[in-house]
């Protein structure tokens, strides 16, 4: 059953992301300024903006450049979905324990929160995360956004940020 819900999710979430109409990712490291991916299409095409206060570029890409992150998306949600449900009973056994007073609980002091947007005509579906590892769905995502910022920015000052983002992520 749960293997058919999946792929009924899948089959639902595919339909729903061929056509992107807008992406936003807020940036929010520790040790670095906050700024805001927005990918949006308009009647002219894609568009690629950051903007933060230490950010602000604005550059045309194609359909194609995001392609990798559209096709993505459908099994990063269904992904996304199951790990969050396990993630919360995780975190409810956590909070049982911290109750009791087992266990050590240390704060999250460096790192980089994550959370995104994706709007498209059939759907919006929203995400976020703390610092993923390198083998989670987050971390992926994340690659994903980061090539494309890496290939279509080309502001000096952009491009620094984007590399000190880039550096809340193991590599």
């Amino acid at each position: 059953m749960r293997t058919l819900l999946s792929v009924v999710f899948l089959s639902i979430s595919i339909v729903a992301f061929a056509q992107i109409d807008r992406m936003i990712i807020n940036f929010r490291p520790a040790f670095m300024k906050r700024s805001q991916l927005i990918i949006q299409k308009d009647s002219a095409g894609y568009t690629m903006s950051i903007k933060g206060e230490q950010v602000n570029e604005v550059v045309p890409i194609n359909s194609a450049s995001i392609s990798r992150i559209s096709d993505f998306l459908p099994t990063y949600f269904v992904e996304k979905q199951r790990l969050d449900s396990i993630e919360m009973k995780e975190e409810e056994i956590r909070e049982e324990q911290r109750k009791k007073g087992v266990g050590v609980y240390i704060a999250n002091l460096d790192g980089i929160t994550i959370r995104g947007y994706v709007f498209s005509q059939q759907t919006e579906r929203g995400f976020e995360f703390w610092s993923p590892n390198k083998t989670s769905v987050n971390y992926t995502l994340m690659m994903l956004y980061f090539d494309l910022m890496k290939n279509s920015f080309v502001k000096p000052q952009t491009i620094n940020y984007i590399s000190g983002l880039r550096d809340y992520f193991p590599k």
